[in-house]
């Protein structure tokens, strides 16, 4: 028989369960006896990886841009840019 794991396997899966577990965390909280402090961590935990994902595309087009123009400053240049 199959072995269903409840953490998943790629990262994407990972974050989805992160925002799940910051959601449903202070709900149980005092039945688990976890301190407000570590559910303020788990929240704060999820709540930077939104920050980050909205950060990074904003981010990428300028590198994009900057490897373009190297790489076209080498192929000009032979090179000599480096």
């Amino acid at each position: 028989m199959a072995k269903n794991y409840y953490l998943p396997k790629d990262d994407s899966g990972k974050a989805d369960r992160l925002d799940h577990f910051a959601a449903k965390l202070p709900q149980y909280a005092t039945l688990l006896e976890i301190s407000a402090a570590d559910v303020s961590a788990v929240q704060a935990d999820a709540a930077l990886r939104h920050q980050r994902r909205l950060e990074i595309p904003r981010h990428l087009p300028a590198q994009r841009r900057a490897s373009r123009a190297m790489e076209r400053c080498d192929q000009r240049d032979g090179g000599g840019m480096r």
